[in-house]
């Protein structure tokens, strides 16, 4: 969390294989350093992918576990 926080991080782990590059890209402008370029809840929330996303009813199960779990962990 530390390299997030500084604004480091990546997606080379084999979580991350399954994962869109639309998703990344979402993923990327919520976790942007600069506040001022960071996406705001509502840019999120029209985002494209998100948008695409809405009523999806498949899930990666494994990732949506894990990303659970990781949200519980999360301590800022």
């Amino acid at each position: 969390m530390d390299k997030v926080s500084a604004g480091q991080y990546h997606f080379d782990s084999e979580e991350w294989t399954p994962v869109s590059e639309e998703a990344k890209k979402f993923i990327r402008k919520l976790l942007e350093y600069d506040p001022s370029k960071r996406y705001s809840a509502e840019q999120a929330l029209n985002d494209p992918w998100l948008k695409k996303m809405v009523g999806t009813q498949e899930v990666e199960k494994p990732i949506a576990i894990n990303a659970l779990k990781n949200l519980k962990t999360f301590r800022v």
